[in-house]
């Protein structure tokens, strides 16, 4: 009996030395505790520290490693899965800018836990889940069990214990407890009772530099280059697309557009690629990285989109007086009013008189547009004179179904769209081009304008039933500057059947003055004394 405790008392003093705990004799390790992350070396009285730990009692992380949920992780990372500790509980890592951050915890309700390795809470013994809450599951009938949310189906009485019956939604879809339904989850709509994911930043928008971008789930337009959708991922937030064939830079190639939001929600794009060989390619390229706006674009920063101002452009209104609105100012004569704001969907905009106006300097305007029947555009100054923006935003709107008085008793103003170039030319053959607001008279030929992009620089026109060549047919006219500010125009289109047709032309090429029209030069255009 006396060998058989011998032999245990052994046992139980090796199992505590390798366990890295104190045996409370004198000798090797007495007093020495390694924790869970060392044992003791007898041969040294110290602890041995398992792979990534340091310390006199291997607490510590080694250099070059980090604590990430109790669990030391190298600092260095390419993605998330770098970081994995492999338990749940304590939240899911991330890799930021090659470095492992912690998770965030996972907060159980009353009467949970949480579990390894999912992560997920669990009711604890005794109780039972009814809606969100863990709870007793007591009941003797359903009434007892009727937790009052709707999502959470109908709750019933069986044998004594609540049973729940949660919405089964559809796929990418989510019970909305406020709407009382299955609704899609973001970046879906519902079509016939399914969630069909849509481009979530579809819409007209304006970058940093001046392009327009007209975004739809079939075709992204940049200015005059058109990329056609061929497949996108509403959760990964990438699309790619084919270059159309008549885009200036790598026709009929193929686009990759990597999109994000910053922490102000404001929109920001990346054209990761732009001349892949094929969809597969494009499909197959790197990811822009999102955590670098500045860089992360293949070494440039990613480009803002902005809400595009809807009236944007040069105008003239009914007095004949020029009305410029870009983005940012609406310039009115010789009057400017800063933008601050707008909504097109409620058509106002509210801004910031100029300081060197000659009237009401530094108060508040607000501007209200509308249509009329047939789509001609009018615009209100409402308020011109208020002391903030606050005071202008509360201003009365003006009354959009009476147009004659409805403007604080006056009329509104129409707005005729306008080319950039109106004014009186004089070409390199010594022929007067006379361009005003709805007519371009080029010598003895009359061409009626109907559409005018001066952001792209063309205008549609209708050659008059009595000019000499081509009479009622569609002409559309482009125009651009030189590095020297000259003036140049070129009627790339003479014989369309439609305005649509003279509108749907390729544009000349503005890189090449001296052959970019067709094959013929573009012509140079002087003011006429």
């Amino acid at each position: 009996m006396g060998r058989l405790k011998t032999v245990f008392l052994a046992l139980v003093a090796a199992t505590s030395v390798l366990m890295g705990c104190s045996n409370g004799d004198d000798g090797p390790c007495a007093g020495l505790n390694c924790g869970d992350h060392g044992t003791c070396d007898t041969s040294t009285d110290t602890c041995k520290c398992d792979a990534n730990y340091a310390g006199s009692q291997c607490d510590f992380c080694a250099d070059g490693y980090h604590d990430v949920g109790g669990q030391c992780m190298a600092n260095s990372c390419n993605e998330d899965s770098d970081c994995d500790d492999g338990l749940g509980c304590n939240g899911q890592e991330k890799c930021i800018v090659g470095e492992c951050l912690s998770g965030t915890a996972i907060e159980c309700g009353p009467n949970a836990s949480c579990t390894e390795p999912s992560g997920a809470c669990q009711c604890d013994e005794g109780f039972v889940l009814i809606g969100e809450n863990c709870v007793t599951g007591d009941c003797e009938t359903d009434s007892d069990c009727d937790d009052g949310l709707f999502c959470n189906g109908a709750e019933e009485c069986s044998d004594g214990t609540c049973v729940s019956h949660p919405f089964d939604c559809m796929e990418n879809g989510h019970c909305d407890e406020s709407a009382q339904a299955c609704i899609c989850d973001k970046g879906y709509t519902m079509e016939q009772d399914q969630c069909i994911a849509v481009l979530g930043i579809a819409g007209s928008w304006i970058d940093d530099w001046g392009s327009f971008h007209d975004i739809t789930d079939a075709t992204w337009v940049m200015d005059a280059s058109v990329f056609h959708i061929a497949s996108f991922d509403a959760s990964a937030d990438f699309l790619v697309a084919q270059n159309d064939g008549q885009n200036r830079w790598s026709p009929g190639l193929w686009s990759r557009f990597d999109w994000t939001f910053d922490e102000s929600g404001d929109l920001y794009y990346c054209q990761i690629a732009y001349a892949a060989a094929s969809e597969s390619e494009a499909l197959a390229s790197d990811s822009a990285d999102r955590t670098d706006l500045s860089a992360g674009c293949a070494g440039f920063g990613w480009s803002r989109l902005s809400e595009r101002l809807d009236i944007t452009g040069i105008w003239e209104d009914s007095w004949g007086y020029e009305q410029d609105i870009s983005q940012s100012q609406w310039k009115s004569g010789d009057s400017i009013f800063h933008t601050s704001l707008f909504d097109n969907e409620q058509q106002y905009l509210l801004a910031q008189n100029d300081s060197n106006n000659q009237w009401n300097a530094d108060k508040w305007s607000r501007f209200d547009w509308t249509q009329d029947a047939v789509g001609q555009l009018y615009y209100c100054q409402i308020a011109y004179d208020k002391d903030s923006e606050q005071d202008a935003m509360s201003a009365t709107g003006a009354d959009r179904q009476d147009l004659d008085t409805g403007c604080a008793g006056f009329s509104w103003s129409a707005l005729y769209t306008r080319p950039a170039i109106v004014g009186t030319w004089l070409d390199d053959w010594g022929y007067e081009q006379n361009i005003s607001r709805d007519s371009w008279t080029s010598g003895d030929s009359l061409f009626h304008i109907t559409r005018v992009n001066n952001h792209l620089g063309y205008a549609v026109a209708h050659n008059d039933p009595d000019n000499q060549w081509n009479p009622g047919m569609w002409s559309r006219f482009d125009w651009t500057w030189d590095n020297d500010g000259e003036l140049y125009y070129c009627q790339v289109v003479f014989d369309a059947n439609s305005a649509d047709a003279a509108e749907a032309v390729k544009s000349a090429d503005r890189t090449d003055l001296q052959g970019g029209c067709s094959g013929f030069g573009w012509s140079h255009l002087s003011l006429s004394d």
